[in-house]
């Protein structure tokens, strides 16, 4: 168990977790959370500021943060700190159902290409994504002006998709 600045990495060892959907995730702090019985690995995971968790699949890239309390809390990392950072280079999309994002969160992800926000989003640092190049932002379920000027402002592809449909809106 390594923990860092209030950081706990669990482990990167194959580690069998209950596989959430995108949608379950969202959901995760309320009451309308559909649970999941598919099998999944994540092989890295570990936690965050009080409360957030993150993990890894390696199979797919896919790297998920989430937390679980209503306050906002914000954590920004120095340059190569947050701590999936050692696993930067197998980062390929993101899955963020956290309310902040701050800075050096992505630093040189040069392989991120796709991040799906959710609805509890509140802030994002313009240093969140430094080094990461052509990133399509997919905005789930709802239009978050928020994250809709984020991506306009820092000149970010972004797509808004709900149940219904999907629609390149931007770039």
């Amino acid at each position: 168990l390594l923990i860092l600045f209030g950081i706990t990495n669990v482990g990167c060892t194959s580690v069998k977790n209950t596989n959430e959907t995108r949608e379950s995730k969202i959901n995760a702090s309320s009451s309308e959370a559909k649970e999941e019985t598919n099998e999944s690995t994540a092989d890295c995971e570990g936690t965050y500021g009080v409360q957030g968790r993150w993990f890894l699949e390696s199979n797919t890239g896919i790297l998920s943060l989430s937390n679980d309390y209503e306050d906002s809390e914000t954590i920004d990392y120095k340059i190569g700190e947050a701590p999936w950072n050692e696993y930067s280079s197998q980062i390929k999309e993101v899955e963020i159902y956290a309310n902040y994002i701050g800075d050096n969160y992505f630093y040189n992800c040069k392989n991120l290409k796709k991040i799906y926000f959710n609805r509890e989003v509140t802030s994002i640092s313009d240093k969140a994504f430094i080094g990461c190049d052509n990133i399509e932002i997919v905005i789930t379920d709802f239009d978050n002006k928020i994250i809709k000027n984020f991506a306009i402002d820092n000149g970010y592809q972004y797509m808004i998709q709900d149940s219904n449909s999907t629609a390149l809106t931007g770039e």
